[in-house]
């Protein structure tokens, strides 16, 4: 039986912004893992919407061997761990410098660490 928490959901099409502001990445994940904080600043992620992108960015697909900025998180009753993708440099999630609580289906999880993006060719 999995645990409250830690089940796979529906999945979207985020957008990712790059340390070049004419860049963005395309970046499936489950719609679950996409909270408040990962986005610009104390927002959510922005979805992608292929008939309305961004202006002025280009939008395309992430290129292999990309790992997007990630935030560690743990739940301390359960000890389930995930790791949150951080769409934006800016997301306080990812810029705190103390443990931040975030609630994902019910429980609450406590940011551990974090871990920049890495593009290896």
């Amino acid at each position: 039986m999995p645990l409250s928490g830690n089940r796979l959901g529906p999945r979207q099409r985020y957008i990712y912004e790059t340390d070049d502001l004419t860049i963005a990445y395309i970046i499936t994940t489950d719609q679950d893992l996409a909270v408040a904080g990962t986005g610009t600043g104390a927002g959510a992620p922005d979805v992608y919407d292929p008939e309305n992108p961004p202006a002025g960015v280009t939008v395309c697909p992430a290129p292999r061997r990309f790992t997007p900025r990630q935030v560690f998180i743990q739940d301390a009753a359960s000890g389930a761990r995930k790791n949150l993708i951080c769409f934006s440099s800016t997301a306080d999630l990812y810029a705190a410098s103390q443990p931040q609580t975030v609630t994902i289906d019910t429980l609450d999880f406590t940011t551990t660490g974090r871990k920049g993006e890495k593009l290896s060719f």
